[in-house]
């Protein structure tokens, strides 16, 4: 069904179910508020959901992202939120659907969390992979084989690329460069995660008072407080996405820059000197289990 979302469209009568059965009932006021338009192919289970957000998308660019996905055999429910930059371009990228599970357009004003906590609420898979940027190959099965290894794991990171930025990629992501050998990493890093759908629901998923940015990095200080298990977050190096400078376009790397800069100062007020010693204490675990 695509088209405007009224309380009576299937999009909107599945996100109440499925609102309902993760106890995030009392949040499909807000859906409503925030939904524009959408088209709902498939109510299929599967055990993992990716869910991909692009902001100011371009209307005759389609998202290439989860056909990669496909060819790994691995079956996933698909969601994809876009928030275009104006109501003009709503009918052009849902006729741009091709096999998406369920698509959403909000409106442009939406909050980037609150985006990724509506794409969520659509998951119906035990794992849900949060992305920005085109997927390389292998990212599911990596994913899937750290969480089936590590019975224990909570959430874990992957590898963000810039192809175009190479030089400051570290500076634009805000997050680290991590080795390949890391282990036990916290999840720091918006444009490439994945949890356990259970955890993310019990804790809220993400803080949409946030400015984008480091809400993966609240949410895995939040993970950390619940469950203070070092072996809870990991690192997977071979889940990896590339991220295109292009996604700029509409945003200039200056603006950008400062709008993670803000939210990095907006956690620091609400955590005050925590966040650094939290930081201190990954790197500390981390160099003493690559000594051992």
């Amino acid at each position: 069904m695509a088209g405007k979302v009224t309380p009576d469209t299937p999009l909107l009568k599945f996100l109440e179910t499925s609102m309902t059965r993760r106890g995030w009932l009392g949040r499909i006021y807000g859906a409503q508020y925030w939904l524009q338009g959408g088209i709902l192919s498939s109510t299929e289970d599967a055990p993992i959901s990716v869910v991909s957000i692009r902001r100011r998308p371009l209307p005759d660019a389609p998202y290439e992202g989860f056909a990669t996905l496909k060819g790994e055999g691995i079956p996933f429910q698909s969601v994809q939120i876009d928030i275009p930059e104006s109501e003009c371009d709503i009918p052009a990228l849902l006729s741009l659907n091709s096999g998406t599970n369920i698509h959403c357009i909000l409106s442009n004003a939406a909050p980037w969390y609150t985006a990724l906590n509506l794409g969520a609420a659509f998951a119906t898979g035990k794992i849900i992979i949060f992305l920005r940027g085109e997927p390389e190959r292998g990212l599911l099965t990596a994913y899937r084989d750290m969480f089936q290894a590590h019975p224990t794991m909570l959430a874990a990171r992957g590898k963000l690329s810039i192809p175009d930025l190479d030089a400051c990629a570290c500076q634009v992501t805000g997050s680290f460069a991590l080795a390949d050998d890391t282990g036990c990493w916290p999840v720091d890093l918006d444009e490439n995660m994945a949890v356990a759908a259970d955890t993310f629901f019990a804790l809220g998923g993400f803080d949409e008072s946030l400015t984008g940015g480091y809400g993966a990095l609240d949410f895995s200080i939040r993970l950390f407080g619940h469950t203070p298990d070092f072996d809870c977050q990991r690192y997977v190096p071979q889940a990896q996405v590339a991220l295109s400078a292009q996604e700029y376009s509409n945003l200039p790397l200056e603006d950008y820059l400062f709008q993670r800069q803000r939210s990095w100062l907006q956690l620091n007020d609400s955590l005050k000197r925590y966040l650094e010693l939290y930081g201190k204490f990954w790197q500390e675990q981390n160099g003493r289990r690559n000594r051992v």
